[in-house]
């Protein structure tokens, strides 16, 4: 599972996984500084959404758009995606 953002939102979904026993989440954030130091992070550059089948996106609604329009041909056209409350699990096709 990758989580993409590492904002306040970003960081208690970490913190949740954590406590819920995964051990290691994958993060991308902007600012790879920000997720790289902490413990049980692993931080993903772009060239490896290929390998990511469910995707949390916990970026401002704002920034949904920009993320996607650059980065949606990335990822698997199976890969699901937890936006807020609900699941969607969209190909690269209806993203572009």
């Amino acid at each position: 599972m990758l989580v993409v953002g590492y904002g306040k939102l970003g960081q208690a979904i970490v913190s949740a996984l954590h406590d819920h026993g995964v051990e290691e989440v994958k993060v991308y954030n902007r600012t790879v500084s920000k997720a790289a130091e902490v413990a049980g992070v692993a931080v993903v550059k772009p060239e490896q959404f290929s390998h990511e089948n469910q995707v949390i996106i916990a970026l401002p609604a704002h920034a949904y758009e920009p993320f996607f329009l650059k980065y949606a041909k990335a990822f698997p056209e199976d890969c699901q995606f937890f936006i807020r409350q609900r699941i969607w699990s969209l190909t690269t096709s209806q993203l572009c």
